[in-house]
């Protein structure tokens, strides 16, 4: 069985595979990987897949199943405070609001993403940057 730190850094090195277009196969990995994670009890490597997979429905033009995936991935980081991939997923966010158009919600989402992710940032974060 892999560590998971190793696990984390196959896991993102497959993101790739998504950007050139072998979504399925990209995220057949992520699943893959988040039932490792699982089996090892690592939640924040759970909690990361979600993001990845998030992107990669970015990725398809499906904004609103990377919103969902993300908000997940934020509440279940946040609560085990890691900061970074919250910073990471956030762009993720902002990515999907200005992909909607949405440009000033999408700046609001860059420039949290450069201050300290505090739980507050999350909870209904539509309303909190919308």
């Amino acid at each position: 069985m892999l560590s998971a730190p190793r696990l984390k850094v196959l896991a993102t090195s497959r993101i790739p595979l998504g950007v050139y277009g072998e979504y399925e196969r990209a995220e057949a990995f992520l699943r893959e990987a988040q039932e490792m994670y699982r089996e090892l009890g690592q939640g924040s490597g759970v909690a990361l897949a979600n993001s990845l997979l998030g992107f990669l429905a970015l990725s398809r033009n499906d904004p609103d199943r990377a919103e969902e995936l993300c908000v997940e991935a934020i509440r279940e980081l946040q609560e085990m405070a890691q900061t970074p991939d919250v910073v990471y997923t956030l762009n993720i966010l902002a990515g999907v609001a200005a992909s909607r158009g949405e440009i000033r919600r999408a700046a609001r989402l860059w420039a949290r993403r450069q201050g300290p992710a505090r739980p507050s940032a999350l909870p209904g974060y539509r309303m909190s940057v919308g």
